[in-house]
C-alpha cells in the first residue's frame, strides 16, 4: 500500500481492518503530548504578561495572527519607548505561489489588527501610520516600513471583545460538520465588515448549491495546478513540518495537527509513512495527497466566502488583511470556523486561466481583486500552528526583553 493511500484511509473511514481505531479518533487522549513541547507553545500560553515593556506585551498578541503558510514574516524595530515600526521580513516570502508578495501584505494587516484589539486589552490606544517613509508598488518589496505604531495609555478606552477570541482562533483545516451555517450569523458577519468598508471592500457569502459546487471543484483545480508545478510545490513541502522535531526547531509552517489527525495518528503517520526524505523524492504523489485532502474538505463545505477590494495598492491589501483578522476573531466569537483556500487567487502564471474562470463565475469587475477564498462551518477545534517568540522578530539585536 502507498503511503498516499495509507493516510487517505485513516483520514477519511471510519474503521479499518488493520489500523487500530483510535488511528482515526480526532480527539483521542493517547499520546495528548506528542505536539505539547512548552517551548513551542509557549507564545500561545506565556504572553509575556508579566514584561513591562507595553509594546512587548502587544507583540505576543499580534505574532498569534492568522498569515500566509505560517511563514511569519514580520519584523519589529522597537526605535523609542512607545513607537513599533512594522517591517516584511525578506527572508521570510513565498516567491513562487505569491510572486507579487500579495498575501504577505495581507499578513502585515493580520498582525497589526491583533496588536491594535490587544492594546485595547492593557487600557492604550493604538495609533496607526500605513507606510510612514512612503508606499511602494506592487510587484516589489522595499525596505521600508509598512506601519508605524504608536501606543498612547488612554483610560478611557475600552477593551475590544474580540480580544478573547485571539487565543481560540485558528485556521481549520479538517472536514466540517453536516451543517448549514446560521443566515443571521452570516448576516452579522457580513454587516460588520461592510459597514466599516466605505465601500473599499466587501464581503459576501456563497452557499447557492450551484455556486458551492463551483467553488468545490475551483479549488480542487487549483490545488491539482499547485502540485503540478514542481517550483510552488516544493515551496510548500518546505513550510511542512514533517515530525515533532521540525516544529520545535522552526516554530513555523503546518503540519498534520492543523488537519485534526489525533495525536497517535500523526506519531504513525510521521514515523512511518511521511518524511521530507520521500516528499522531496517525489513531490507529485505529496501533492496528490494536498489534492485528496482539498476534496474532502470542499465536499464536506457548505458556505464559502470571499472577501474583495476596490483596489490593489499596497494599503488596500494591509488593510484588507486586518479586515480578514477581524473577520477570524469574530467567527471563532460565534463558535464557527473558517479556513483560507486561496490557491486560486495565487499569481502565478500556471493559475491565470482558472483564475480568470473564478472572477467570472463570481461576477468579479475588473478593478476589483478578489484577496482571500475561504470556507466557513462548524468543526471541532485542531491544534495551534507553531509561532516563534517576539524576540525572533525584534530588528534590534541589543533590545532586551526582561
Amino acid at each position: 500500500m502507498q503511503r498516499r493511500d495509507f493516510i487517505k484511509i485513516i483520514g477519511v473511514t471510519s474503521s479499518v481492518i488493520f489500523v487500530p481505531s483510535i488511528l482515526n479518533a480526532s480527539d483521542n487522549k493517547y499520546m495528548d503530548n506528542y505536539y505539547c513541547d512548552d517551548d513551542v507553545l509557549n507564545t500561545w500560553n506565556g504572553h509575556n504578561i508579566e514584561e513591562k515593556d507595553i509594546r512587548i506585551k502587544v507583540l505576543s498578541y499580534a505574532i498569534l495572527a492568522p498569515n500566509p503558510h505560517n511563514k511569519q514574516s514580520w519584523l519589529v524595530n522597537l526605535k523609542s519607548d512607545d513607537t513599533i515600526e512594522l517591517y516584511v521580513d525578506q527572508t521570510r516570502l513565498l516567491p513562487q505561489s505569491d510572486p507579487y508578495h500579495r498575501q504577505i501584505h495581507i499578513g502585515q494587516g493580520t498582525f497589526l489588527e491583533n496588536l491594535v484589539i490587544s492594546s485595547t486589552h492593557f487600557g492604550y490606544k493604538a495609533t496607526i501610520i500605513y507606510f510612514p517613509k512612503g508606499e511602494y508598488g506592487n510587484k516589489v518589496i522595499e525596505n521600508k516600513p509598512i506601519a508605524s505604531i504608536t501606543l498612547e495609555k488612554d483610560i478611557s478606552i475600552k477593551k475590544d471583545k474580540l480580544f478573547d477570541s485571539i487565543l481560540k482562533r485558528h485556521s481549520n483545516k479538517r472536514e466540517y460538520e453536516d451543517k448549514i451555517v446560521d443566515l443571521d450569523q452570516m448576516t452579522e458577519l457580513e454587516n460588520t465588515v461592510n459597514n466599516i468598508s466605505n465601500d473599499d471592500y466587501s464581503l459576501k457569502f456563497e452557499n447557492n448549491e450551484e455556486m458551492i459546487s463551483s467553488f468545490r471543484k475551483i479549488a480542487v483545480n487549483a490545488m491539482e495546478i499547485e502540485s503540478a508545478n514542481l517550483k510552488a510545490n516544493l515551496e510548500t513541502i518546505e513550510m511542512f513540518r514533517f515530525n515533532n522535531d521540525e516544529v520545535e526547531k522552526y516554530k513555523d509552517g503546518f503540519s498534520l495537527a492543523q488537519s485534526g489527525k489525533s495525536s497517535l495518528a500523526r506519531f504513525f503517520i510521521e514515523n512511518f509513512f511521511l518524511s521530507r526524505e520521500k516528499a522531496l523524492k517525489d513531490p507529485i504523489e505529496f501533492g496528490k495527497t494536498a489534492i485528496d485532502m482539498t476534496q474532502n474538505q470542499v465536499d464536506s463545505t457548505k458556505t464559502f466566502g470571499t472577501l474583495t477590494t476596490k483596489n490593489n495598492k499596497r494599503r488596500d491589501q494591509v488593510k484588507i488583511g486586518r479586515v480578514y483578522a477581524r473577520l477570524n476573531l469574530l467567527v471563532t466569537s460565534m463558535g464557527l470556523v473558517m479556513h483560507p483556500i486561496s490557491q486560486v487567487l495565487q499569481e502565478y502564471s500556471d493559475m491565470k486561466d482558472l483564475q480568470a474562470d473564478f472572477l467570472s463565475i463570481t461576477n468579479t469587475k475588473k478593478d476589483e481583486t478578489v484577496q482571500m477564498l475561504f470556507r466557513l462551518g462548524y468543526a471541532k477545534r485542531t491544534e495551534h500552528s507553531p509561532r516563534r517568540g517576539v524576540k525572533d522578530m525584534i530588528i534590534d539585536s541589543n533590545y532586551s526583553i526582561s
